[in-house]
């Protein structure tokens, strides 16, 4: 006997309702950031970046994709609709051009680390000061500092004194080991994290001078995450951060595994 017409349609309403729920997936990039992203004793990434974006892609009904790559790629893949998120990012103009920034979901303290003991043998009241003192400076590929590093980014002058690695941790390595003079970070509790897991912390400290930190959000790729579901992420966001479990979420994450 042939299926009614009532079976029919109720066939296709289930697979409808099937394909929309797997429509929604977001491709996350990761790479080992601190306590915000690392990797457990069974080789899955965790952390609070991770467990955030987990929660927020739940309460919009989408499952989450991870996929390891360095900073720089992360960026070029985002741009390109290839990777929908990014996590932990500063907002500048040119990441504007191809993404959607979250609201921000917590702030980011900058410094600059040097051998500890060796704050004398430099004076630099700003990052200008690098060229003429001949420090040689570790920076992450693809990293957005501040405004000041930006602008200094676009002269030869100040380029040739720096050294561009694929993370914080090749930067601590090269530190103790004297292949360069210091390094700046755009988030103090990575490099606190990735020292300690180094057995390097006693070993190096912040030189003295103030640098302008920022807030950190999540970036979306315009070519393939929509506006709307943007909005929705940053509603759910929103209610995180107000009722206090976002915070509370920070807090549980911070110790530590």
């Amino acid at each position: 006997m042939a299926p009614s017409l009532s079976i029919l349609g109720l066939m296709a309403l289930i697979a409808q309702s099937a394909i929309a729920a797997d429509e929604c997936s977001l491709s996350v990039g990761w790479e080992p950031y601190g306590i915000y992203i690392y990797v457990d004793e069974y080789d899955d990434p965790q952390g609070f970046d991770i467990e955030l974006i987990r929660t927020l892609a739940e309460a919009v009904n989408c499952h989450v994709e991870l996929h390891e790559l360095p900073w720089a790629r992360h960026l070029k893949e985002l741009e390109a609709g290839r990777i929908d998120v990014a996590t932990s990012v500063s907002k500048n103009e040119e990441r504007a051009r191809f993404g959607y920034f979250s609201i921000p979901y917590r702030t980011n303290e900058m410094a600059l680390y040097i051998r500890r003991g060796e704050a004398h043998r430099y004076d630099l009241d700003s990052l200008a000061d690098i060229p003429a003192q001949g420090f040689r400076l570790g920076v992450v590929d693809g990293y957005f500092y501040n405004d000041e590093f930006a602008k200094l980014m676009k002269t030869n002058e100040f380029i040739v004194h720096t050294e561009p690695v694929l993370d914080y941790r090749t930067n601590l390595l090269k530190l103790v080991h004297g292949r360069i003079d210091g390094f700046l970070s755009d988030d103090v509790g990575v490099v606190f994290w990735e020292a300690r897991r180094l057995d390097v912390l006693g070993a190096i400290e912040p030189y003295p001078l103030r640098l302008a930190g920022g807030e950190f959000h999540l970036l979306f790729s315009r070519e393939s995450v929509s506006a709307d579901l943007v909005e929705r992420i940053n509603e759910e966001l929103a209610k995180m951060r107000a009722d206090g479990r976002l915070q509370a979420m920070l807090d549980r994450l911070m110790r530590g595994p």
